[in-house]
């Protein structure tokens, strides 16, 4: 199966049992670090894991300018999935000859989404307790 795009709804949708398929919710605030988890336990799409971005996301002590394009394998929530480090698009906004390698980047992605996913260790994984979210004004 190739996609051209990272997903949509109606693929998703016939997909959720499929173990090969990972959906990673990558909720975060900058404000509040525990709110990810926390809106990830409150509701979340059936079998998603959420990888939290100062724990399990950049934790490393190396940049992305070391790790950019290395496929990075890890657990996340008991299931190991494959990250691909990249540059984020608005780099190109300030460094125009970054959109040649954002290009090849997401070339690379059809590639390494179709790979034979290995399949997943069972874990418990224990309940948290959720917050109240709490709506941020603009003004």
């Amino acid at each position: 199966m190739t996609f051209t795009t990272l997903i949509d709804v109606p693929a998703l949708a016939a997909h959720l049992s499929d173990e090969a398929f990972r959906v990673v919710d990558c909720q975060f605030d900058l404000h509040n670090p525990a709110w990810g988890q926390h809106a990830h336990a409150a509701a979340h799409i059936p079998g998603a894991v959420h990888a939290d971005l100062n724990r399990d996301l950049s934790g490393r002590p190396t940049g992305i300018t070391r790790v950019h394009g290395q496929e990075q394998e890890v657990t996340l929530g008991g299931r190991r999935v494959l990250l691909y480090p990249i540059y984020h698009p608005a780099a190109a906004l300030y460094t125009p000859r970054m959109l040649e390698v954002l290009k090849d980047d997401f070339a690379r992605l059809p590639e390494l989404m179709g790979r034979e996913a290995v399949p997943p260790v069972p874990v418990y994984v224990a309940p948290v307790a959720v917050e109240p979210a709490v709506q941020l004004g603009l003004f």
